[in-house]
């Protein structure tokens, strides 16, 4: 399989959740896309707006491939915002994602389709665990590095009233909050 393809309908300025149920294990353990050193990224579109894309599964280390897998990257945690006026989408992004880790498992991971980072101010970090971390998680039946999506909406609906949903996303709370709750997780061992 080369690429799979998923659909998801959020409701309008509504805090939602999709989650690809075991797709750890589908994905990167069993290999259902991942055969060696190759990236497993997403995006995401709405109408005919397109987000930047960002990586689940990263082999590399720069630019060259980690020859050690236990150090492959894996970025779970997802907050795409979708920038609406008048009820028409103007435009998708991506929210900061490092409140779950500290510094040294925060990274670049937003890019255009050549592979660049882009010149916006799109939020363009992440939090990452190790595979040997998620492979740790993985065997005690944990989901946390299953990929997850999470939805908010900012702007204004067709009647010009402005959504509230964007208050919910993560960088809305104090990294403290947040990093508490995802400690195990992110740990620097």
């Amino acid at each position: 399989v080369e690429y799979l393809q998923y659909a998801f309908q959020p409701k309008a300025d509504q805090y939602s959740k999709f989650h690809i149920d075991q797709s750890y294990k589908d994905l990167i353990v069993d290999k259902g896309l991942v055969e060696g050193k190759q990236d497993l990224t997403y995006f995401f579109g709405v109408n005919e707006s397109v987000s930047f894309v960002r990586m689940y599964y990263e082999p590399k280390k720069g630019d060259s491939y980690e020859d050690d897998h236990d150090q492959h990257r894996i970025y779970p945690f997802i907050t795409a915002i979708i920038d609406v006026k008048d009820g028409i989408v103007q435009g998708l992004d991506y929210d900061n994602s490092c409140g779950f880790c500290g510094k040294d498992k925060c990274a670049d991971n937003t890019y255009t389709f050549d592979g660049k980072n882009p010149r916006s101010k799109s939020m363009r970090k992440g939090c990452y665990l190790t595979r040997k971390k998620c492979n740790e998680l993985a065997e005690n039946g944990d989901t946390t590095c299953d990929l997850k999506f999470y939805f908010v909406w900012t702007g204004t609906d067709i009647d010009g009233k402005s959504f509230q949903s964007s208050q919910y996303r993560f960088s809305a709370f104090p990294p403290s909050s947040i990093m508490n709750q995802f400690k195990n997780f992110f740990s620097s061992k």
